[in-house]
Parts: C-alpha cells; structure tokens; sequence
C-alpha cells in the first residue's frame, strides 16, 4: 500500500511528462550524476497494489524513425524552394551575363544601354527559368544527399555519423552536376539563351527553334554544361562544406560544450558567396563556351572542341572570361542565397514532414 499522503492524480503525471520532454530538448551533455532514460519508472513507494501507473505519450509525439519517403522529400523539396527564391530575386544579373557572352564581336556593345532599350522584356527569359531552377536544385541537393551517403565510408558498430570528407564531396558534387545538367540545365539554359539572344517570348521563340531544329535543338551544347555543372557543383560543395566544418569546430567555446551541427542563415549565406566566387573563377571558361554553343549563332560550331578552339584562336584566352564579373555578381549572392535559405528551409520542411 501507498504511504499516507503520496496521491496519485493526472498532475503527477503532467509533471512527470513535461520533465521527460524538457529532457528530450536539453543540450546533449548531461551533468555529472543525472542519468537520463527513455521512460519515466515511478519508485517503489510510489505504487500501489494495483496496476502500474501509465505514463501517456506527449500529444505531438514524432516517431524516432520517420519514414524513408519523407526523409527522401527534404533534400529536393528544399532545395527547389530555395532556386525558386534565388532566380527570382537576381534574374537580371543572368541577364546581364548572357548579353555580354553573346555580344562578344560588337566592340560598342553596353549591357546598361541594352538593359535600356530592352526594358522589361528582359525578362522574357525568366518563365524558362522558373520552371527548370527549382527542378535543377531539387536534383541537385537530392543527388548530392544520394551520392554521398552511397559513397561514405561504412560506419563501424557504435561509431557516430562523421562528416563527409573532401573526396566524398568532390565526386558527389560532379555526379549530381551532371544529373542536373542532362536532365534540367541543358534545355532549360537552351531556351533561356535563345529567348534572350532573339528577345523573344516563350511561347514564340520555343516553337521558332524547334521547327527550326527540332526538339533535339533544346540539347544544344550538352556536354559544355556537363562539364560547367559538373565542376561547378565539385567546386563549390567542396568549398562549402570546408568552410561549414571549419565554422562549427570554431562554434564552441569550451572542449566540455559540443560544437554546434548546423549553420546559421548568415553563416550560410556568407559560405555560399565564398563557394560561388571561387567556383565562379574556376570554371566561367565552361560557361561561356556552353552559352555559345546555344546561341543563335551556335551552327557555325561543330562541337564543344571546334568552339573552343575558334573563341581562342579568334578574340584570344580571355574570351573565355568574357562576362566574368556579370556573372560574378549573378552567382555570389545567388549561392548565397541557396545556401542560406536551403539551411533554413530544410530545417522547416523536415519539421512539417516529422523528420
């Protein structure tokens, strides 16, 4: 029998709840003699002859193993969600940058008087845009989870997920660079490229390319932005997640206080500019020789190879920097801004699906 005065009643077991769920959100090192279990057992004394006392779950409990198909859905949900914000809010600076590659013979050309003459039909080419950008971050950020979980090292009994390391990177990033480029970059950059070098709408100059030459004409260029987002997308989640790890190994303030595991959005943002300009410098010869390849020009070039060797031999090695500072400023905050809203959104979207 229970002691004189010890009652058993629902606030005992709100109290024992709450404890049990503050202890769920507590930071994970524990203070020295405070041992933490799964379940609340009540002692002895506590007890009646009757039934133990049951402990109800919390109202909102999420089971530790979420489902494989909404752990699947953050990478490519997220990430669509952030090319969606990105393209939008900095569409003129790729308008820019394609000008300047495409008008690479015209000595007088300004992209400031042609932004002005144009006026907003500058962004006749963004419809294209918004429709592949999202899909491409979705592939993106979805191949890369993929890759890098088939490429890291097995982990051995009891041995905590350790960060992927700079090879894992590299060649998950260039796979998921050339997912993305044959399945969403190349007709997607293929028709935007052509609508800003004829200046016409969607509808228009989609089907004045193709009856011209057929739906194969949307692959214009394939393997020069196979190779553009292949090594962009080394280069930069390389870069990126240096800086990531370098961040949090600087997070603590104490050898007893574990480093944090995730970014702040600024700490993101700044990661993702650091990542775009260096890629950006590494790998603009890749993009201007894919941006003529699907031109309106793009005929006179036999392959990826001949339109190298004609940009070099004609305008000299620079050319192929030609735009570098346009896309400079299109790329830096544009990683930016997906890195930063991608740590962000994925955070939320794994909450709203349970993971």
């Amino acid at each position: 029998m229970a002691p004189t005065g010890l009652k058993r009643n629902k606030s005992v077991v709100e109290r024992l709840a709450e404890w049990d769920e503050e202890l769920e959100d507590a930071t994970p090192a524990p203070k020295a003699g405070l041992a933490r279990h799964g379940t609340v057992i009540l002692p002895q004394a506590a007890q009646t002859d009757n039934a133990p006392l049951e402990i109800p779950a919390p109202a909102l409990e999420v089971s530790p193993k979420a489902p494989a198909a909404a752990k699947a859905l953050v990478a490519p949900l997220s990430g669509m969600l952030a090319g969606a914000l990105e393209i939008s809010t900095l569409w003129p600076t790729e308008w820019a940058k394609t000008q300047m590659q495409l008008n690479k013979a015209d000595p007088n050309f300004s992209v400031v008087a042609k932004a002005r003459a144009t006026g907003f039909s500058l962004y006749r080419g963004l419809p294209p845009m918004l429709i592949g950008a999202p899909l491409q971050c979705g592939v993106r950020f979805s191949t890369l989870d993929s890759f890098v979980r088939l490429l890291a090292p097995p982990l051995a009994p009891g041995e905590q997920k350790r960060p992927p390391g700079r090879g894992t990177m590299l060649v998950a990033g260039m796979m998921a660079g050339t997912l993305e480029a044959a399945l969403v970059v190349t007709p997607m950059e293929t028709v935007k490229t052509r609508l800003v070098d004829g200046n016409k709408g969607l509808v228009a100059g989609v089907r004045e390319f193709v009856q011209a030459e057929g739906i194969g004409g949307v692959y214009c260029g394939l393997s020069a932005t196979i190779m553009k987002s292949a090594s962009n997308q080394a280069l930069r989640f390389l870069i990126f997640n240096e800086y990531k790890a370098a961040v949090l190994r600087q997070g603590s303030s104490s050898a007893a206080v574990p480093p944090p595991t995730s970014l702040t959005p600024v700490q993101a943002l700044l990661g993702g500019m650091v990542a775009g300009c260096l890629g950006c410098v590494g790998n603009t010869p890749f993009d201007v020789l894919k941006t003529r390849m699907q031109g309106l020009g793009a005929s006179q070039y036999r392959s990826t190879l001949h339109c190298l060797v004609q940009v070099v031999r004609s305008e000299g090695p620079l050319a192929l920097y030609k735009g570098l500072f346009a896309r400079l400023a299109r790329v830096m905050p544009g990683q930016g801004i997906i890195f930063g809203s991608y740590e962000l959104i994925s955070g939320n979207v794994a909450k709203a699906l349970g993971v």
